[in-house]
C-alpha cells in the first residue's frame, strides 16, 4: 500500500500539475512521509524470523494442508570419526492449499542442515529439498531429529536423524595364515598365493615384504602399496629348495596398519629326485595257447618317481614271446603309465618260460617280467547233450519236438557240414550245414517226431563236422499212436491206481522255454512255454507269468494261442511253443480283469473297459479293439473270477456296479450275438467290481445252459453265502454252504452236472457217492441230492471242465496243503523228501479223466508231474486248465527252481511260476 500511494504521488506530479512553494513542499512532505513509512515496515520485517513466509502473498488461503517427509528417518549407518555423510528429506505438499513453514530445527550435535531452504511457502502438489549432513566428533551410537513446524494440519512433521561414529581402524590380515608347500624336489620350485586385505576402514600402505627360511622368495606386492578400505592383493610365495629336508620359514608385511606386520607361516620339504619304473603285474600267464594261434596280454608300466624316466630298449627271452605298445626313448613323467603289450605265440607243444625286461635311467633298471605259457595242440571236439531222446507216445498225424545242445568242446572252430536223420518221422532243424562254433559255443538242434504209423520207431540224428570226433550221433526213440476212437487221451496211464512216488523229485530240472520232455513216469510230452527268469523285467525285479485259472482256458479255439498274464495281470499271447504274437505293450487298454477266447473265432477274445464289453481282433502282432455294448446304466462292469465265455460260445457272464463298492452288484448273463441282456440279480452286499473279486462277491461260474453260479465271498447258509445259483428267479437255489473248487459241463445225457466234492459237511444233507465219502462227484446242478462218484478220495485239486457227450475229459490237477511235505522248495525247513509215508496218491498229477468215470482207473488217464511246489505260493498249484477240444492242458509250476528257491531278482520269495502245456490227443 505504502508503494502503491508513493507510486500515486509522483504520478500526479508527472502529469504537469503547477504547484505553488506552499504546495511543494506538501507534496515533498508526504512523498518523505510515504518513504518514511516504507523504510519503517523494512525494517520491521527484518526484525522478524521467517520474513519470506511473512511477506509472501498466500494465493491459496483455503483448502487441505498436509507436509510429509520422504523418508520419515534416516539411518547414515557407521560414519568414521572426522568424516561425514550426507542424506536428503524431501518435504511434500499433498494437501491443496498452500503450506507456509515457519520453522526447521535439527537436534543432536552430529547433526545440520547444509543444503536447501528450510523456510519457505510450499504450492498444493510441490515439495522442497533439505540435505542432511553427519559428521561424528566421537565414536559410538548417534541420534537427533529434524522438526518442521508450519500451517499445516499435521505439524510438526519430524524426520528421525540416526547413524554410528565409528572410531577410525588399520588392519592388514593375510589368507590363509600359513602355507605348506608339501614335498619339491631339489631344484625345482613351487610357489603358492595369499591374499592380503586391508580390513580396516582406513587406507593401508605397506613398506615392506620380507621372507625368512632357506629357499622362500615373495613376489607380486611392492613396497609402498597402498590399499583402500576392503580391498585385496595377492602376495605370491615360491620355495625353491636347495637341500633335502624340511625347511620353515615365513614372509612379513610391513604396513601402517595398528597389527603391523602381518606374519604368515611358511612350511615345505625338499625331496631329493628319485627315478623308479614298475610293473603290474611282475609277471604274466598266459596259460593253453593253440600252435599257429596267439594270445595277448598287458603290462602295466609306472613312473612312481618324482623325476622324468626315459625307456631307453624293450627286449624279451622265450621262444614265442614278443612286445609292443612302447618304444625306445618313451619318456614318463612322474605318475604316468604307458601299457606294455606282450604276445605268446607258440611255435611247438609244451610250456615255455621267458621275460621282458625293460632297460630306462630309473635307479632299479631293468624292469623285468616273467613269462610263462603252453604251447597246445589243436583239438577238434563235438558234443551232444543229451546223447538220445525219447519221444514216448506221440499220436499219428501229430508232432513233438525236443532239442539237443551241441557244444564245441575242442580248442578250435569247428563246423558242421550236415546234419541228417535215420528212422521214420525223424527230422532235425536249427543247425544249418556250414555253422561255425567257435571253442566253447553252443548251438541247439531241434530234432521232431512226427509218426505216420503206430508202433515204435527207432533213428538217429548225426552231425557231421570236421571235429575230430566226427560224426556227432544222438539217437532216438518214441512210438507212433492211433487216435483213439472213444476220443481217449493218447498218452499217459490208465487202470492204474498204485502210488508212484517220485524218484527224481530232487533232481528233475526242466528244459528251456519252448523245448520239451517225456514225463519219466506218465509218458505224455510237456512243452515248457515261459522262462520267467528272463521274460518280463518291471525295471527292477522279474515278473511270474500264469496261463490263469482251472475253469478258464488260456487255448484259443483252434488250440493255437495261448492268453498268459504277468504278476501285474498284464496279458499277453504266445503260441504254444512260447513264441510271442501279442506282446503285453500291443494288447488294449482294459480294466483289472479276465481276457476270455471267442468259442469259434481263434483270433478273437473277449474283455471289459470301464462299462464296455469289448471284443479284440488279432492282426499279426496287433490287436483291432471295437466294443461289443456299452454298459451305460452301471459305472463300470467286470468279468470275475472263473468266468469264461459258455460252452455255447454266444454268452458271458458280467457283473456291473461301480469302482468304489458303494453300490449293490449286479450279476447277469448276457448274450453277445443278439445283444440281450438276461435277468439281473441284484446283491444285498456290495463291493467294488475294479477287480475280479471282492469282499461280496468271489467267482461268477457259467452253467451249460446258460444260467449262473455265483459264489460269494463268504461261507454259510445265508440267502448270498457259499454257492447259490441264479436262474432268473428268488430265491438263489442252494448248491454248496460250504465252498470248494468247481466247475461245470453236461454229462453224457446231455444233464447240466457241476464237479466238486460234496457231502454233509459242505452242504447239509448232501451225501458224497465215493467210497471213502470225500470223493470228487459228478452232482446235477438242479437236483444237487444226485451225484456220482469221479475219483475217490484225492489231494486237494482244481478242476476244469467245459465239456458234453462230444467232449467228456475232465482236466484235473491236485496239489499239497500240509505244512511240512515235499510240496516246499528242497531248502525250506518245511521240505520233507517224498516217501511211500509221505507222498499222497495222485499228489501234484495232472490227469484227465472221463465225465463218467465213477472211480473206475480204466476211464483215469495220469497224464504228467506238475513238479511243481505248491506249498510255497498259492499261485504254485498246477490249475490245470482244458481246452475246449479236450486236446491240450496247461498248467503251471515252479519246477525250474524248486531245488533252490526263487532268485533273489524276482517279485517274490515264493512266486516263480511258469506255464507249461501237455498235449494229450
Amino acid at each position: 500500500m505504502l508503494l502503491s500511494t508513493l507510486g500515486k504521488l509522483m504520478t500526479e506530479k508527472k502529469r504537469g500539475f503547477t504547484y505553488s512553494l506552499v504546495d511543494q513542499i506538501r507534496l515533498h512532505s508526504r512523498v518523505l512521509a510515504v518513504v518514511l513509512l516504507f523504510l519503517t515496515g523494512i525494517l520491521l520485517c527484518l526484525t522478524l524470523s521467517g520474513c519470506a513466509a511473512y511477506t509472501t502473498v498466500n494465493t491459496q488461503s483455503t483448502g487441505s494442508k498436509t507436509l510429509s517427509s520422504t523418508p520419515a528417518s534416516i539411518d547414515f549407518g557407521n560414519v568414521s570419526v572426522g568424516s561425514n555423510a550426507t542424506q536428503s528429506v524431501t518435504l511434500t505438499n499433498s494437501g491443496t492449499a498452500m503450506v507456509t513453514v515457519s520453522q526447521a530445527k535439527i537436534s543432536g550435535s552430529a547433526f545440520a542442515v547444509t543444503q536447501g531452504t528450510p523456510l519457505s511457502s510450499i504450492p498444493a502438489g510441490q515439495s522442497a529439498s533439505l540435505q542432511i549432513r553427519f559428521a561424528p566428533s566421537s565414536a559410538g551410537n548417534l541420534t537427533g531429529s529434524l522438526t518442521v513446524t508450519s500451517n499445516a494440519s499435521n505439524s510438526p512433521t519430524t524426520v528421525a536423524l540416526s547413524g554410528t561414529g565409528a572410531a577410525v581402524t588399520s588392519q592388514l590380515s593375510a589368507t590363509p595364515s600359513s602355507l605348506s608347500f608339501g614335498s619339491v624336489n631339489v631344484g625345482a620350485s613351487s610357489f603358492l598365493g595369499l591374499a592380503l586385505k586391508n580390513s580396516g576402514n582406513s587406507n593401508v600402505t605397506i613398506s615392506g615384504v620380507t621372507t625368512t627360511g632357506s629357499g622362500y622368495g615373495a613376489s607380486g606386492v611392492a613396497a609402498n602399496t597402498t590399499l583402500t578400505p576392503g580391498q585385496t592383493a595377492t602376495l605370491n610365495v615360491t620355495f625353491a629348495p636347495t637341500a633335502a629336508g624340511n625347511v620353515a620359514g615365513s614372509v612379513s608385511v610391513t604396513s601402517d596398519a595398528g597389527n603391523s606386520p602381518a606374519t604368515i607361516a611358511l612350511s615345505g620339504t625338499g625331496a631329493a629326485v628319485t627315478s623308479q619304473l614298475s610293473a603290474t603285474p611282475s609277471s604274466l600267464s598266459f596259460g593253453s595257447v593253440n600252435l599257429g594261434g596267439g594270445s595277448s596280454l598287458g603290462v602295466t608300466l609306472t613312473n612312481n618317481g618324482n623325476s622324468n624316466v626315459t625307456i631307453s630298449s624293450v627286449s624279451t627271452s622265450g621262444t614265442g614271446y614278443s612286445t609292443s605298445g612302447v618304444s625306445a626313448n618313451a619318456t614318463l613323467t612322474p605318475g604316468q603309465t604307458a601299457t606294455l603289450n606282450v604276445t605268446f605265440a607258440p611255435t611247438a607243444a609244451g610250456n615255455v618260460t621267458g621275460t621282458v625286461s625293460v632297460s630306462s635311467n630309473a635307479s632299479n633298471s631293468p624292469t623285468t617280467i616273467a613269462l610263462s605259457g603252453t604251447g597246445a595242440a589243436v583239438t577238434s571236439q563235438l558234443t551232444a547233450t543229451p546223447t538220445s531222446l525219447s519221444f514216448g507216445s506221440v499220436n499219428e498225424g501229430a508232432s513233438s519236438s525236443l532239442g539237443v545242445t551241441l557244444t564245441n568242446s575242442g580248442n578250435s572252430d569247428v563246423t558242421i557240414s550236415d546234419v541228417s536223420t535215420s528212422g521214420a518221422g525223424y527230422s532235425a532243424s536249427g543247425v544249418s550245414a556250414n555253422a561255425t562254433l567257435t571253442p566253447g559255443q553252443t548251438a541247439t538242434l531241434n530234432v521232431t517226431f512226427a509218426p505216420t504209423a503206430a508202433g515204435s520207431v527207432a533213428g538217429s540224428v548225426a552231425a557231421t563236422s570236421n571235429a575230430g570226433n566226427s560224426p556227432t550221433t544222438i539217437s532216438l526213440s518214441g512210438s507212433g499212436l492211433a487216435q483213439s476212437a472213444s476220443g481217449a487221451p493218447s498218452c499217459g496211464k490208465s487202470g492204474d491206481s498204485s502210488n508212484h512216488v517220485p524218484t527224481d523229485w530232487n533232481t528233475f530240472v526242466p528244459p528251456g522255454k519252448g523245448q520239451s520232455y517225456v514225463d519219466p513216469t506218465f509218458g505224455c510230452t510237456v512243452t515248457r512255454i515261459t522262462d520267467v527268469s528272463s521274460e518280463v523285467w518291471s525295471g527292477s525285479f522279474y515278473l511270474p507269468i500264469t496261463h490263469g485259472y482251472a475253469t478258464v482256458s488260456p487255448f484259443n479255439a483252434n488250440d493255437t494261442y495261448l492268453m498268459l498274464a504277468d504278476g501285474w495281470n498284464r496279458h499277453f499271447v504266445t503260441d504254444l511253443k512260447g513264441n510271442m504274437v501279442v506282446a503285453s505293450g500291443n494288447m488294449p487298454g482294459m480294466n483289472d480283469t479276465w481276457v476270455l477266447w471267442d468259442a469259434t473265432n481263434v483270433s478273437v477274445f473277449y474283455y471289459t473297459n470301464g462299462n464296455s464289453l469289448m471284443k479284440g481282433t488279432i492282426s499279426a502282432s496287433a490287436v483291432a479293439a471295437s466294443t461289443v455294448h456299452q454298459f451305460s446304466e452301471y459305472a463300470a462292469i467286470n468279468f470275475m473270477d472263473e468266468t469264461d465265455v459258455s460252452q455255447d460260445g454266444a454268452h458271458v457272464v458280467i457283473v456291473g456296479g461301480d469302482t468304489s463298492g458303494s453300490s449293490p452288484e449286479n450279476v447277469f448273463d448276457y448274450d453277445f450275438v443278439t445283444n440281450t441282456k438276461g435277468p439281473v440279480y441284484t446283491t444285498s452286499c456290495r463291493g467294488p467290481v475294479g477287480g475280479p473279486n471282492n469282499a461280496c462277491l468271489h467267482k461268477l461260474i457259467q452253467t451249460p445252459d446258460n444260467n449262473v453260479i455265483v459264489q460269494f465271498a463268504s461261507d454259510g447258509s445265508g440267502p448270498e453265502q457259499g454257492n447259490r445259483l441264479w436262474t432268473g428267479s428268488s430265491p438263489l437255489l442252494v448248491l454248496q454252504d460250504a465252498t470248494n473248487h468247481l466247475d461245470g459241463g453236461m454229462d453224457l445225457s446231455g444233464n447240466a452236472v457241476f464237479i466238486e466234492s460234496g457231502n454233509g459237511t459242505y452242504t447239509p444233507g448232501l451225501s458224497n457217492p465215493c467210497p471213502s465219502g470225500w470223493g470228487l462227484d459228478v452232482r446235477q446242478i438242479y437236483n444237487p441230492a444226485s451225484a456220482v462218484c469221479l475219483l475217490d478220495n484225492p489231494p486237494s485239486w482244481h478242476v476244469g471242465y467245459r465239456g458234453n457227450a462230444q467232449q467228456p475229459w475232465v482236466g484235473l490237477s491236485f496239489f499239497d496243503v500240509r505244512s511240512s511235505g515235499p510240496e516246499w522248495f528242497d531248502n525250506s525247513a518245511n521240505y520233507a523228501a517224498p516217501s511211500s509215508s509221505t507222498w499222497l496218491l495222485y499228489e501234484d498229477e495232472i490227469m484227465a479223466v472221463r465225465i463218467d468215470a465213477n472211480n473206475n482207473a480204466n476211464s483215469v488217464y495220469r497224464l504228467a508231474r506238475g513238479y511243481s511246489r505248491s506249498n510255497e505260493d498259492f499261485n504254485a498249484t498246477p490249475k490245470a486248465a482244458i481246452s475246449r477240444d479236450g486236446k491240450y492242458l496247461a498248467f503251471d509250476s515252479n519246477m525250474a527252481y524248486a531245488h533252490s528257491g526263487c532268485p533273489a531278482n524276482f517279485q517274490t520269495a515264493t512266486n516263480c511260476i511258469d506255464v507249461y502245456v501237455i498235449k494229450i490227443k
